[in-house]
C-alpha cells in the first residue's frame, strides 16, 4: 500500500488572490469588487479589516456573494499602504492582502465642460506604464468626484460637445481612449496610431489630430 495524501478543502474561496491599487492623492479611490462563488455549496463567511481608509460594505454572509471594498484616500500623503482582510468561514479563516499606492497629483491639462457642470484633468503618470488618470472635478463643491485609469502617456484631451464623448490622446500607443460624459465610463478606444499628440473636436463624427511633428489628420 503506498502513501495516502490527505488534504482539507477550504469552505469558501475569493476569486482573488489579493487586492492592489493606485489612487491619486486627493481624490476618491475607485470601490473594487470581490466575488466570493457557492463553491461546493452555500457557506457562512465573516471579514474583519483594521486600516481607516478601506470600508466594507458589509462584514458577514453567506456564499454565493459580493463584497465591495471602498477607499477614502484623500488625507493620505503619498506612499504605499497595506491592510489585510481576514475572512472566517466555519473553523476555516484566510487572509487576502489589500496594498494601495498613493501618487502624488500632477496636473498637465484641464478642460473645461460647458453643457456639464464639471472640468476635466489629466495627471500624465510617468509616461513608462498605465498610471495616468482622468479627473472629474464638480464646478460647484470644487471637489474631484470620480478618476478613470486613462492609460499611459496622454499628453491632450478634448470634449465633443455633439457627441458628449471626450477623447484623451495616449501619445506612443497605438490607440486614443474615448470617454462618456453622461455615464463618465470608458467607451471602446479608436485605433488613430501611436502619433496623436494633439486632439480637437470637429463635428459630429469627426475628431482633429496633430502628430509630436505638427502634421494635422
Amino acid at each position: 500500500v503506498g502513501a495516502v495524501w490527505q488534504w482539507t478543502v477550504p469552505p469558501l474561496v475569493v476569486a482573488a488572490g489579493g487586492v492592489a491599487l493606485k489612487a491619486v492623492q486627493g481624490a476618491p479611490g475607485a470601490p473594487v469588487r470581490l466575488v466570493l462563488p457557492a463553491g461546493g455549496g452555500t457557506q457562512s463567511w465573516s471579514v474583519t479589516s483594521s486600516a481607516s481608509w478601506l470600508s466594507l460594505d458589509r462584514t458577514s454572509g453567506s456564499t454565493p456573494d459580493t463584497l465591495w471594498l471602498s477607499f477614502d484616500t484623500r488625507a493620505l500623503s503619498p506612499g504605499s499602504y497595506a491592510d489585510t482582510l481576514r475572512f472566517t468561514s466555519g473553523s476555516y479563516s484566510f487572509a487576502v492582502p489589500v496594498e494601495l499606492e498613493q501618487i502624488q497629483m500632477v496636473l498637465s491639462q484641464m478642460v473645461t465642460d460647458h453643457e456639464r457642470p464639471y472640468i476635466y484633468a489629466l495627471h500624465p503618470g510617468s509616461g513608462s506604464f498605465d498610471d495616468a488618470f482622468l479627473l472629474f472635478i464638480h464646478t460647484a463643491s470644487e471637489q474631484i468626484e470620480k478618476v478613470l485609469s486613462i492609460g499611459k502617456n496622454p499628453t491632450d484631451l478634448a470634449v465633443h460637445a455633439g457627441e458628449g464623448r471626450l477623447y484623451v490622446s495616449n501619445w506612443g500607443q497605438p490607440v486614443t481612449r474615448v470617454v462618456d460624459l453622461e455615464s463618465q465610463s470608458e467607451l471602446a478606444p479608436l485605433a488613430l496610431g501611436p502619433d496623436v499628440y494633439r486632439i480637437n473636436a470637429g463635428r459630429p463624427g469627426r475628431i482633429y489630430s496633430e502628430g509630436e511633428d505638427q502634421w494635422i489628420a
